[in-house]
């Protein structure tokens, strides 16, 4: 066992390791060592941008605020986290539809919302990386 890998651990049905479980254990055959620093970058990228996204979301600034979605979602795209892909572009997309005020923010609300269940995955499975991380999104 390598310092990154854990023993398998048992997710329960619609928890929020669930849907995380095989990116997880992707990530850690492809990355081995290096994921954790690699789990830190995109953390600490992603915390920035969701709290300016729930800023640029409060304000109005729906431009921004879907620059802001697309980056966490690309960034998540590149990891494996496909849900908040997929929250991330439904959002952005919904800039372009004319969707009403209240629409918005609760699309933005889904991609912080997606990108807190992976933070509630990266806990359970690595106890200690995420309590020395950061804050909490929302």
């Amino acid at each position: 066992m390598t310092p990154t890998s854990t023993a398998p651990i048992s997710v329960e049905p619609g928890s929020p390791g669930e849907t995380d479980s095989a990116a997880f254990a992707a990530l850690e055959t492809a990355f081995g060592d290096t994921l954790k620093d690699l789990l830190a970058d995109y953390v600490a990228m992603s915390d920035e941008a969701c709290e300016a996204l729930q800023v640029a979301a409060g304000c109005a600034h729906w431009q921004e605020a879907a620059r802001l979605a697309l980056k966490i979602g690309a960034a998540a795209a590149d990891m494996g986290f496909r849900p908040i892909t997929i929250a991330a572009r439904n959002f952005a997309d919904a800039t372009y539809q004319n969707t009403s005020a209240h629409g918005m923010r609760n699309g933005a609300q889904m991609v912080v919302f997606e990108y807190e269940r992976l933070r509630l995955a990266l806990q359970s499975r690595f106890p200690d990386f995420v309590a020395a991380g950061a804050y909490s999104v929302g």
